[in-house]
């Protein structure tokens, strides 16, 4: 849901607002408007605006940088181009940021068109944050649409993850895996298949059995339909000796990376 919110920002607020800027932007070369008023008041309000925007900047880059130092991210930038980062920390650093070099791209340019006396400093001005917000809605875009769509985790750490699961002595292979983020990138979703070791499965079992006991079962065989019984019951408990070895190896993924969540391994 947070992806579809941000996904949502991206579009109808940067976009559009960029879209409606850059119009203003080419209106000021079209018809150029003339400083009636005096500007202090305009760079109060840009004043206060860089205030309030930088100090929630500052708030938000040191959460998110706390966060890609957390799951070991190189920088910053890797970590919300990733798809990994929160969406609302994200959608609120990226938008802090473009209304900062708005604001001050904004003076800048209303300085230079009152020190010139032109105002096509202005209108220059209007263009060059009209491409900030698209290029804000660009990364939020980006970004969000492939959490939603699935975005896979690093090659790195998918190759960790299906060492992991070989390093089983019951499995003999691992084939046709997948990782993908989901929730915003809170969380991922493992599917793998793989193929059973049956002499090392049977070994884990008879572990578990006395051999005197097993002994004596077999000796004790007399009919075929005790046969049959003895076959059904121990390919039984065989069967729940390979989802305990399976549900082992699911803790142990779980264990070594607590972000996969949802982990689906199938018999091959």
């Amino acid at each position: 849901m947070r992806s579809i919110s941000s996904l949502i920002s991206g579009v109808g607020i940067f976009f559009l607002g960029s879209g409606f800027t850059f119009y203003h932007a080419v209106q000021g070369f079209i018809v150029p408007h003339t400083f009636d008023s005096s500007l202090y008041g305009a760079f109060a309000v840009m004043a206060g605006s860089l205030l309030t925007e930088g100090s929630t900047m500052i708030m938000a880059y040191r959460e998110a940088r706390a966060k890609s130092r957390e799951r070991n991210f190189p920088s910053l930038r890797s970590y919300l181009l990733s798809g990994a980062a929160d969406p609302s920390t994200s959608v609120v650093l990226l938008e802090d940021t473009a209304a900062v070099l708005g604001v001050l791209v904004a003076s800048t340019a209303l300085g230079a068109s009152a020190l010139m006396g032109v105002t096509w400093p202005d209108a220059v001005g209007g263009v060059a944050i009209s491409v900030i917000l698209a290029g804000v809605a660009g990364v939020i875009i980006h970004t969000n649409t492939e959490v939603l769509l699935g975005k896979s985790i690093s090659l790195e750490r998918h190759e960790q993850i299906t060492r992991l699961i070989d390093n089983a002595k019951i499995i003999r292979g691992t084939y046709d895996t997948k990782a993908m983020m989901m929730g915003g990138g809170d969380a991922v979703r493992f599917k793998a298949e793989v193929d059973i070791d049956g002499r090392e499965l049977t070994r884990r079992y008879l572990e578990t059995l006395p051999p005197d006991k097993l002994l004596k079962e077999v000796n004790n065989i007399q009919t075929e339909e005790q046969v049959v019984h003895f076959m059904l019951k121990h390919g039984d408990q065989i069967v729940n000796t390979l989802g305990a070895e399976i549900n082992k190896i699911e803790d142990n993924i779980k264990k070594e990376f607590p972000d996969v969540k949802h982990i689906d391994i199938e018999i091959n």
